[in-house]
């Protein structure tokens, strides 16, 4: 694959892109629908494609047996679950989620009259929805020529492997859908490691997956009602028609707490029935910690400047409040712009601008844009530094804006090393990378968009970036927006120069 393809794939698989098209999706939909299938088979169908299993079809050489649970046990695979509430309804199912097991999602909202309908017409628990012969019939169908009636002929729709992944597409371009939530989805993020700097409970993972796949299937029955179409979608079940509905009564687990979805356990006993939530799990990144606790370090730290300042009558003892000054002014940098403290640490002044500035980063040039607070900042940072060079009679210069000055009054290099020793001993136990996934964390609970909450990290692949910000300066001022908000945050204070 050549470079220009490389770039156009990784466009394709970032967030932020178009959404699919949505016709012929919608046509694609309506065939199935109106196809010859039963609906136990068209049921199956539609719950391989809202989990985006075809790979285990391909596999398997057939559909996965469905089951239909009871409404007390535990999620397993290919289950599907009535869960009542009220005197609503609403359908589940199970989706895996890595070592963890399994989870219930919801049913979309315009599905889950189809979905009912036809677990109320297989009453049986534990038993497959579609018999082996039903399984291999609906197989067969899959893997056949589509055959278009004269109500298709002439209507471009989308073929079966664009089809198939529509959902997919759908979620990694959903730019309000975590990376966590994202990461229980898919096999493969876009960013292998984007989940390893934020944390949610599993409530708002489930809450964020019903909510962007119910959209992806919202805009296609949109799409059909603006052809005035609709009735072309429309089942019969034990003699009831059933059409897709997007104003269907949600349950009240699903709307009772905003942006999460509890997992609903009912628990049978000999008279009633007992329900309950399970106990949230946390999916993610470990080692993060509580934001009062980095506040409280960042205070300790602006104490001790306070008193190597107030000391700094000699020589020697303004370079070690400078360095100080340094240390701090560099984890306050990872904490408020996510530079990598294994990598460039300081960016060169040749590279510094009033409002950002650029480091190597991974091997290739990254921009950095500055909050309000860090312009304000790097000035009286360097203002200090004029102060240390009237009492340096050194030649020697850095071409850092970032440096630290040794016993013989040189500059030296602020390595990794040094400022990890820095940050053990005024924190034992933790590491200046700690900082980079705070950074995320607060970013991903301030709803920055996840394609810019993927960029401030320094997130990105050949060519998936390519001219956004040049053309798009709105998402520059939204991530502005956001960075300009962190130093109020952590309580982060100005050097008193």
């Amino acid at each position: 694959m050549n470079r220009k393809n490389i770039e156009k794939s990784n466009r394709s698989n970032a967030a932020g892109i178009p959404f699919p098209l949505t016709h012929e999706h919608m046509q694609k939909l309506r065939y199935w629908y109106q196809s010859k299938l039963t609906n136990p088979q068209l049921l199956v169908l539609l719950l391989v494609w809202l989990k985006q299993d075809f790979k285990t079809v391909r596999e398997q050489k057939g559909f996965p047996f469905v089951y239909r649970s009871i409404s007390g046990v535990d999620p397993e695979r290919n289950c599907l679950r009535i869960l009542r509430q009220g005197n609503v309804s609403w359908v589940e199912y199970s989706i895996h989620i890595g070592n963890r097991g399994f989870i219930w999602i919801p049913i979309p909202v315009a599905l889950k009259g189809f979905f009912w309908r036809v677990l109320q017409e297989h009453p049986s628990y534990e038993k497959p929805i579609l018999n082996v012969k039903e399984s291999c019939a609906l197989y067969d169908f899959w893997i056949s020529k589509m055959t278009r009636s004269r109500a298709f002929r002439g209507i471009k729709m989308a073929n079966k492997t664009v089809w198939s992944n529509y959902i997919h597409k759908y979620c990694q371009a959903d730019t309000v859908l975590s990376s966590n939530s994202k990461s229980l989805y898919f096999e493969k993020l876009q960013h292998s490691s984007a989940d390893a700097y934020q944390t949610e409970i599993i409530e708002s993972n489930r809450y964020q997956l019903f909510k962007s796949i119910n959209n992806s299937i919202d805009r296609l029955i949109l799409e059909a009602e603006k052809w005035e179409i609709l009735s072309n979608f429309e089942r019969s079940i034990n003699g009831r028609k059933v059409i897709p509905n997007r104003h269907e009564k949600l349950a009240k687990y699903i709307t009772e707490n905003n942006g999460l979805i509890s997992e609903i356990k009912i628990d049978y006993k000999e008279h009633h029935r007992e329900v309950t939530k399970t106990r949230s799990l946390r999916i993610g990144a470990k080692g993060i910690v509580d934001k009062s606790v980095v506040i409280h370090f960042f205070k300790d730290l602006n104490d001790l400047l306070v008193i190597s300042k107030r000391k700094a009558s000699s020589r020697s003892a303004f370079i070690y409040y400078y360095n100080q000054c340094t240390y701090i002014f560099s984890l306050q940098l990872i904490l408020l712009t996510s530079l990598r403290p294994t990598h460039q640490i300081s960016p060169l002044l040749a590279a510094l601008s009033v409002d950002r500035f650029s480091v190597k980063d991974k091997g290739q040039s990254r921009t950095i844009l500055l909050s309000a607070f860090l312009q304000e900042q790097v000035i009286r940072y360097q203002c200090i530094q004029r102060k240390l060079k009237n009492i340096m009679h050194c030649s020697e210069k850095s071409p850092f804006l970032l440096f630290l000055v040794d016993d013989n009054f040189k500059p030296m290099h602020l390595s990794a090393k040094k400022l990890r020793i820095f940050m053990d001993t005024h924190w034992s136990g933790h590491v200046p990378y700690l900082l980079r996934k705070m950074f995320a964390q607060t970013l991903m609970e301030l709803k920055l968009p996840n394609h810019l909450l993927d960029r401030t990290m320094g997130h990105s692949r050949l060519g998936e970036h390519d001219g956004a910000m040049t053309v798009f300066l709105y998402e520059e001022k939204v991530m502005l927006d956001a960075l300009n908000k962190l130093p109020g945050i952590f309580k982060i204070e100005l050097f008193n120069d």
